[in-house]
């Protein structure tokens, strides 16, 4: 904590007046050889609480003070410094205030090298609460980490759903359990991790396999972690299911290929033209019999071009 000077400075005053105080109230029932002991403690106390050069003042001053009161010849008429007991106080008040000083500055930078650590490792828990909080709420994607061998560590909602396992039941596991047997086989489980750890990501759509058995198409995203010198933390892994999208996609294809064949199987003449440009987009097999023009000469007629029409 930062102190002002003005404190610093008047907690030398008061400790080396409060020590002088104890010293007059003591000498009665202590004979002492040296007056300085007793000072001594209020230069330990100024250096601690105020720094080195609140106990420097704190030691010339208590210097003086003592020679002043206790040693002999003591009062003002006869006020003489006794050079080697000061001399000698000083050296040991200064030395005192260095190594208390250094002390108490270490401490505290300790406490606020403490303090900022802890400050950090707890915004980094509430980040990674937050994070947990968030990725285990998402339920229409499956989002969980692998480490670098492709063995699960985390589990979200959204995985339990699409799949079934609980994370106590995957958790540890290879994440190829996913797979069906060919993909296992083959290697395309570790060939997805190859990839994401070489180029940063992978992405596909594939089949995926639940806990009782049964498919369901996937779209895949792997992205591989890195820790700051670059060395691979593992990968997480983001999964959803478009089995809907897919059928849906799949059943427009059949009923495309069902409409294509219903036209191109009838007896009458069909075709597409644009209505903008009047060009032939699409005709049938009987109407190129009928006109005898084969799909890639059509393509570039309109219907001027074969309807009947009056010369000028």
């Amino acid at each position: 904590m930062k102190r002002s000077p003005v404190l610093r400075y008047g907690v030398a005053a008061l400790a080396v007046l409060s020590a002088l105080l104890l010293k007059l109230l003591l000498e009665p029932l202590i004979e002492q050889e040296t007056p300085f002991l007793v000072v001594f403690a209020a230069v330990m106390v100024t250096a601690w609480y105020g720094g080195l050069w609140p106990g420097v003042v704190a030691t010339f001053s208590a210097a003086l003070a003592t020679d002043y009161f206790f040693l002999p010849p003591a009062g003002l008429s006869g006020f003489e410094i006794e050079a080697l007991p000061v001399v000698l106080f000083v050296l040991e008040g200064l030395l005192i205030s260095s190594v208390v000083a250094a002390l108490h500055s270490a401490r505290q930078r300790g406490e606020a090298s403490t303090l900022e650590a802890h400050s950090h490792r707890e915004e980094l828990r509430e980040s990674e609460e937050h994070f947990r909080l968030l990725v285990e709420g998402v339920s229409d994607y499956s989002i969980f980490m692998l480490d670098p061998a492709g063995r699960i560590l985390s589990w979200n909602v959204g995985a339990e759903r699409n799949t079934g396992y609980r994370g106590e039941e995957v958790i540890g596991e290879h994440f190829s359990i996913f797979y069906t047997d060919e993909d296992v086989e083959r290697g395309h489980p570790n060939e997805e991790l190859r990839v994401a750890a070489a180029e940063g990501r992978y992405e596909e759509e594939g089949l995926r396999v639940r806990k009782d058995g049964s498919w369901f198409w996937a779209s895949v995203l792997i992205t591989a972690l890195r820790a700051e010198e670059g060395t691979l933390r593992g990968f997480s892994k983001i999964v959803r299911d478009i089995t809907e999208r897919r059928q849906t996609e799949e059943a427009l294809r059949e009923s495309e290929a069902r409409y294509r064949s219903v036209v191109e199987q009838a007896a009458e003449n069909i075709f597409l033209v644009d209505p903008e440009t009047g060009r032939m987009l699409e005709a049938n097999a009987t109407l190129h019999q009928t006109l005898g023009y084969t799909a890639e000469e059509l393509r570039w007629m309109t219907l001027y071009d074969f309807v009947a029409h009056d010369k000028e």
